[in-house]
């Protein structure tokens, strides 16, 4: 039986990656306002402040703004998800969180700075993906003019802990200035990725 184009399929019986993959969702820069709109009634989405992030962990999604305009911090907690969390890769995981991204935005005010990949050697599996962008001249002029609001950094992790313990995590201060665990017991080697082949 075909649906019909205009029938909306039920929010909550949609799998975890039919939820994250959903046409024309909010993206990162997007408007906080569509966002709850478009999320509304979604019971594995939290659409929240950043500052109360701590009280919905438990949530495939989290979106979330510092300013009430704007979304700047997206967490994907693959985690969460028993249907995908043992099929998991980093090439899958970039996969979805590239539908995340807004590519126009990205290359015309940012500029490539880093990847790379951090491994904890000792006791617990723990490896991030890190990747950095940080805002161009053109960026900085559109930030001046208020043609947009925009952060010094674009950055993502993924961080991979155990075994099936994956979460991404897309905000500015994914990336704190330096190889955050590049310390005693930490390995840290540059990670080439490609985001333009996920577009």
């Amino acid at each position: 039986m075909v649906q019909s184009e205009n029938k909306k399929p039920n929010k909550n019986t949609l799998s975890d990656l039919e939820i994250l993959a959903l046409d024309s969702h909010p993206k990162i820069y997007g408007d906080y306002n569509d966002a709850e709109i478009f999320w509304k009634g979604y019971k594995k989405v939290a659409v929240i402040n950043t500052n109360q992030k701590s009280h919905y962990e438990d949530k495939l999604l989290l979106v979330a703004t510092s300013d009430k305009k704007i979304i700047s911090d997206i967490t994907i907690n693959f985690s969460y998800s028993d249907e995908i969390k043992h099929e998991l890769t980093v090439d899958k995981i970039l996969k979805v969180v590239c539908e995340y991204i807004p590519y126009e935005i990205l290359e015309k005010y940012y500029t490539f700075s880093k990847s790379f990949h951090e491994t904890y050697k000792e006791g617990k599996k723990y490896e991030a993906y890190h990747y950095v962008m940080s805002l161009n001249k053109e960026g900085k002029a559109a930030n001046v003019s208020g043609d947009y609001l925009l952060y010094d950094k674009f950055a993502f992790k993924i961080i991979h802990r155990n075994d099936d313990d994956w979460i991404a995590e897309i905000n500015r201060s994914a990336y704190k200035g330096k190889h955050e665990k590049s310390r005693d017991g930490y390995e840290v080697e540059d990670w080439k990725v490609d985001l333009s082949k996920y577009k």
